[in-house]
């Protein structure tokens, strides 16, 4: 039985949405959670007194949502602003198993959260806090003779845990999943020792794991009855590759290149890796553990990497919790050097994650025993831009502009190329977005070629002023896309800032002015550097000749997560970068 009990006071608009409560209840094979004792009411202080409206139990209503579970539903009523709402139930649960999780902090604040568990000495947890804040009490106490089951008694752990004055949970831009921070605490049961004797473990170690993925009918019985799939294929690549590191290479992009990904996660083969390699499309599982099986057919030395996504929160390292994963990758390993491979995306080259794999770790399942990999990357987003213009008398830039794109900057640009039928279609559309750019002649290299830089160079001509005739005329350098905007806008983060890789951003703007104008106005130069060589930012500008004008601006992050003591000086970078982005080159008559 769980009894939850919850009184909230709206003190927004924004906070009503509090007073609709939806409560999942789980049912599987047979077994289903009840609810008890709904209770709710509403406080409103109207003419001087406290008026009290009562949760008409007419109004609660059950939507079937599948075979798994349903919500049961209710709405507190006459909530307004100012009201006090208050409600509370029990639930009864047959799953033992799933002792419930308990969430200290949530989105809005809390003057004081607590929670007790009392749970027989028959049943052994393992119990962790996750997340930033700490206890602020804790209490254990020996409960005689609570637990009566089949004529055996047993005595119970009544556990009190408590928190104060907890503040909201805040989302901002660059973080995982918030259940990784959220002040949580969680029930792992590890065994049952049942009155008889006998001892029924749960928590498994990884050895078990293990053991039970390598004769798992949707795991290594997959990998190992399948891997004969690219044989034929695999046979052509050897007989023309004789490099180790060439042959990887050959059997990632016949994988890549054979299927295409239906957006379903998952560890496990999902239809299958032959109904999936004749179909041409699978899930995650499908492909990767095919990928696996090709290349251990191959003779490659390749070993499953089990991973959580960012979205699915960091996994439990502890203990196995095999729930905590819903991804699987290949590692190869080639001498002193490995390689993590995943071949749901044809853009991906050779030992270059998606971004929603980059989550701390993953766990390898190799030949002999697991072990942990780190997934942090060494690909960066890269990217380096020159713009060469040149003013004429008539009010128009005309130059060139060169971008060159790597790593996973090149990757999301690649996608970006790909959204077009072809690239007349891309270069129309950024004709349509920039309405005073005209581009007259383009040039993009490497679009196909993973392993280079993907780059761009275009002859423009840009519409700047209507008349040369004006005093004062102002350039902004950054044509082609600025930061107008600071995304960290808390005043405290306590969890870390994680970009998933490295920044390296670089942009050379270089301008000549008729002889008829001077440069009246530089943009004040700008360095700031995050404390242990973090990450820095470096503008500058300098005036050549007495007609060109020179701005550099180099931004760069050398952590793919910095920690959340950093937040304030990361913030401030971030401040000086919008702040020279607005700056103007102001250029004014002779």
């Amino acid at each position: 039985f769980f009894t939850y009990h919850v009184k909230i006071k709206i003190l927004s608009n924004k906070g009503l949405e509090q007073a609709n409560i939806s409560i999942p209840l789980h049912k599987s094979n047979g077994m289903f959670e009840k609810l008890h004792d709904i209770k709710g009411v509403t406080s409103n202080l109207e003419n001087g007194g406290h008026q009290f409206t009562e949760l008409d139990q007419s109004k609660i209503y059950t939507e079937n949502v599948n075979e798994f579970y349903e919500l049961k539903k209710f709405t507190l009523p006459n909530v307004k602003v100012g009201s006090i709402i208050e409600y509370q139930y029990t639930l009864e649960s047959p799953f033992y198993f799933n002792f419930r999780t308990w969430e200290f902090q949530s989105y809005i604040p809390k003057m004081e959260s607590e929670f007790w568990a009392k749970i027989p000495g028959n049943f052994d947890y393992n119990i962790a806090l996750r997340g930033f804040k700490k206890l602020d009490f804790q209490d254990g106490q020996l409960v005689k003779d609570c637990f009566h089951i089949g004529g055996g008694t047993a005595d119970c752990s009544l556990l009190k845990y408590g928190m104060k004055n907890i503040p909201a949970f805040v989302e901002e831009d660059f973080m995982t999943a918030p259940e990784n921070f959220i002040s949580t605490l969680r029930f792992e049961l590890i065994d049952i020792k049942y009155f008889n004797g006998s001892v029924k473990h749960i928590t498994k170690t990884w050895d078990d794991i293990y053991k039970e993925l390598k004769t798992d009918t949707d795991f290594g019985v997959q990998i190992k009855r399948h891997s004969e799939l690219f044989k034929d294929q695999i046979a052509q690549l050897k007989a023309n590759i004789s490099s180790e590191d060439h042959l990887a290479r050959g059997v990632y992009d016949l994988v890549k290149n054979r299927y295409q990904w239906n957006e379903y996660f998952g560890k496990y083969a999902h239809v299958g890796l032959k109904k999936a390699y004749e179909s041409r499309q699978g899930s995650v599982g499908d492909i990767n553990l095919a990928l696996i099986g090709a290349l251990q057919y191959a003779g490659i030395n390749t070993e499953p990497v089990l991973v959580s996504t960012r979205e699915n929160g960091f996994p439990t390292k502890i203990f196995p919790v095999m729930s905590d994963f819903n991804y699987v990758i290949a590692k190869v390993n080639l001498g002193e050097q490995s390689f993590l491979l995943d071949a749901t995306d044809k853009d991906l080259p050779l030992g270059m994650l998606p971004f929603r794999c980059l989550n701390k770790e993953g766990r390898a399942i190799g030949k002999d025993s697991c072990y942990w990999v780190d997934l942090v990357p060494k690909a960066k987003y890269k990217q380096v831009d020159f713009v060469s213009l040149k003013l004429d008398s008539s009010g128009h830039f005309t130059g060139t502009v060169k971008k060159r794109f790597s790593d996973y900057q090149a990757l999301y640009h690649r996608k970006e190329i790909r959204k077009f039928a072809s690239t007349d279609e891309y270069i129309e559309n950024l004709d349509e977005k920039l309405p005073n750019l005209k581009i007259k002649k383009y040039t993009i290299s490497n679009l196909d070629s993973l392993d280079l830089p993907l780059t761009e160079e275009y002859e423009v001509t840009i519409k700047a002023f209507d008349s040369m005739n004006e005093q004062t005329l102002m350039v902004n350098p950054f044509l082609f896309g600025k930061m107008t905007e600071n995304p960290f806008k808390l005043n405290e983060r306590i969890y870390p800032v994680d970009f998933g890789a490295q920044k390296d951003f670089t942009t050379i703007f270089q301008l000549e002015i008729p002889e008829t104008h001077e440069i009246k106005v530089l943009p004040a130069n700008v360095g700031l550097q995050l404390p242990e060589n973090q990450g820095k930012y470096i503008y500058t500008g300098d005036v050549l000749n007495g007609n060109m004008v020179s701005i550099s601006e180099f931004f760069t992050i050398n952590r793919p997560e910095i920690d959340g003591t950093m937040y304030p000086y990361l913030k401030e970078l971030y401040n000086k970068i919008v702040q020279a982005n607005k700056a103007n080159i102001i250029i004014s008559k002779k």
